[in-house]
């Protein structure tokens, strides 16, 4: 099975809580992610097989057991993180982690890729999954 989709706008707004560092400098801060990302590409391919549950089910289904997913992330150039707690350095620390993104934003998106890759993946095969188990496999196959 192989797969490939283009989400041509991918609107994404999130709460952010961050508390870490980054060698000695530390991190700490709430805010809002907004962004809109155009033509993101995915492609997926993977196997799978037939379930005959036939005493639940009362039919047998398709069940995805492998998969690996590629992304190709689109423009990016529209993202905004907006600190909304107090702190005057969480303001700054985020105008700078925005500015930095801004100024690299190819490499950060290379960097966070196979995370993108990996939790998509997850979610993607539970969905497909669940709606593999609600159609029978021989409604799936047309001659």
């Amino acid at each position: 099975m192989d797969l490939s989709i283009t989400l041509p706008y991918l609107d994404i707004s999130t709460e952010y809580d961050v508390d870490g560092r980054i060698l000695v400098v530390p991190l700490k801060g709430t805010g809002i992610f907004k962004g809109n990302i155009t033509n993101t590409k995915v492609e997926m391919s993977g196997s799978g097989k037939i379930i005959d549950d036939l005493k639940q089910k009362k039919y047998s289904f398709i069940q995805v057991t492998d998969a690996k997913v590629k992304v190709k992330v689109g423009d990016t150039s529209k993202i905004n993180v907006v600190a909304t707690d107090s702190n005057p350095n969480a303001r700054q620390l985020v105008e700078t982690a925005t500015n930095f993104y801004r100024q690299n934003s190819k490499q950060s998106v290379e960097l966070i890729t196979p995370i993108i890759e990996e939790t998509g993946l997850e979610v993607a095969m539970q969905i497909v999954n669940q709606i593999a188990k609600s159609v029978p496999f021989n409604e799936l196959i047309v001659d």
